[in-house]
Parts: structure tokens; C-alpha cells; sequence
């Protein structure tokens, strides 16, 4: 349900994670603790900019404004290209919110994927995989 006069504005927490030799954008957002992922070929700062603007974008047509991103060190590169403020974590250290939600994410592949009968996947199958854990993660609520 939508309830935009409790959170309509929110924080995202955003960070890379890495899954069966590839890389993901994954966020999630404080109120909501809606999801999402996007497989990026790269870590460059315009892959950074894509993604996030089109995480941003999301929250955007639904009316809701994104007041912060925190993240780790490495988004700084697109602080002056997004129109909301990156908290980044200290040097050495995690967003500890973002880095609970990837490992939910990988433990929810990892058991659907041991269940399959193949001995090697093609890759479409493993992030078809990490989109569907996703997706079922926002399908239920959290007991937040």
C-alpha cells in the first residue's frame, strides 16, 4: 500500500555486489525497504550515473523524492550529477543496511540454484535468478 504521507522522502542505500562472475547495482530504500537490481557491465562512473538515475527515476514517478543515497566511497564520482546527496560510508567500512539486503538477495539464489538440475547455467539463467529473488523479496513485507 502507498502511503505517501508517511514517506514521501526517503533514503536509498546503494552498492555493487557480485554474483556468479558478474556485477549488480542493488538499493534499497529505508521506508519502503523496496528493492531493486540492475546488471552493470561495468563499475565506471557512467554506468554509476545510468543505474542510479534510473533507480532514482523509479522513485520518482511515484511521487516520491530521494533526499539521500548512502552508499560506499566509491559513488562520490557521481555526487555532483545527481540531484539528492551521497553519504558515503568512511574508508574501510559498509553501508550495514545495503550489505544485509545483498546477502538476502545471494543466499535466496544460491538455495534456487541448488535445486536446479544442471551442472552449468548460461548467465541470462543466473541473473533471471538474483531479478526473480529480488521481486519476491518486495512481494512480501518486512516485520520492520
Amino acid at each position: 500500500m502507498f502511503y505517501p504521507q508517511y514517506h514521501s522522502e526517503i533514503v536509498v542505500f546503494m552498492d555493487f555486489s557480485f554474483a556468479n562472475a558478474e556485477s549488480y547495482l542493488h538499493s534499497i530504500s529505508e521506508g519502503y525497504k523496496f528493492r531493486t537490481g540492475q546488471a552493470t557491465p561495468s563499475r565506471t562512473k557512467a554506468t554509476m550515473l545510468k543505474s542510479a538515475t534510473t533507480i532514482l527515476q523509479q522513485y520518482r514517478s511515484r511521487v516520491i523524492k530521494v533526499i539521500e543515497i548512502r552508499a560506499d566511497g566509491e559513488f562520490c564520482c557521481i555526487q555532483d550529477d545527481v540531484p539528492c546527496r551521497i553519504a558515503t560510508a568512511a574508508p574501510g567500512t559498509h553501508v550495514p543496511e545495503i550489505e544485509r539486503s545483498i546477502r538476502y538477495i545471494k543466499e535466496g539464489a544460491r538455495t534456487s540454484q541448488s535445486s536446479l538440475p544442471f551442472k552449468r547455467r548460461p548467465r541470462l539463467l543466473n541473473r533471471g535468478n538474483i531479478y526473480c529473488q529480488i521481486m519476491n523479496a518486495n512481494d512480501f513485507p518486512t516485520g520492520d
